[in-house]
């Protein structure tokens, strides 16, 4: 979607496997790419779900990847020079519920309609599992979602002892 003042778009992974489903809690992982022409907007403020009349709030996981487009691109001329990269775990129940991805910006627009669900992935795992809800007590561990950012995402890669990607 192409806005006067930023480009935000997604992509949402879901796991390969029903270990990978199990261990990741039941949650996929959306990467969200913001754009602006104003850098007071970034990095984002708030990334959220609206299902009915209540508000889920999703956790960046990595802290926020802030860059510039590149100078003689389209991209900038036409968007903005302002770029931050976000990853969130979000329930894999949550999208197959009526509802709404939202993002607040730091500054000028909030409840930014990202997305609409639901959604239903084609893995026939997560379509045959009668309860999509995440164990409660149990957190996903950091380094699974590593991984799977290192499958799905370019320029994340996992080395012993240093799991992050690249980060500014």
């Amino acid at each position: 979607m192409l806005l006067s003042r930023e480009l935000l778009s997604t992509t949402l992974p879901i796991q390969k496997t029903k270990e990978e489903y199990e261990a990741l809690n039941k949650h996929a992982l959306i990467l969200i790419v913001a754009i602006s022409q104003e850098a007071s907007e970034l990095p984002i403020k708030r990334v959220y779900i609206r299902q009915g009349n209540s508000d889920f709030e999703l956790t960046r996981f990595l802290r926020p990847r802030m860059s510039q487009t590149p100078k003689d691109s389209l991209t900038r001329s036409v968007l903005g020079e302002f770029r931050e990269d976000s990853y969130f775990p979000i329930p894999i129940d949550a999208i197959y519920k009526p509802g709404r991805l939202l993002v607040d910006f730091a500054e000028n627009r909030t409840e930014f309609v990202l997305d609409e669900f639901p959604f239903e992935p084609k893995e026939k795992f997560i379509r045959s599992d009668k309860n999509r809800t995440p164990k409660s007590g149990e957190t996903i561990a950091p380094f699974r979602l590593l991984q799977l950012m290192s499958r799905e995402f370019l320029g994340i890669t996992i080395e012993p002892g240093k799991p992050q990607g690249k980060q500014n």
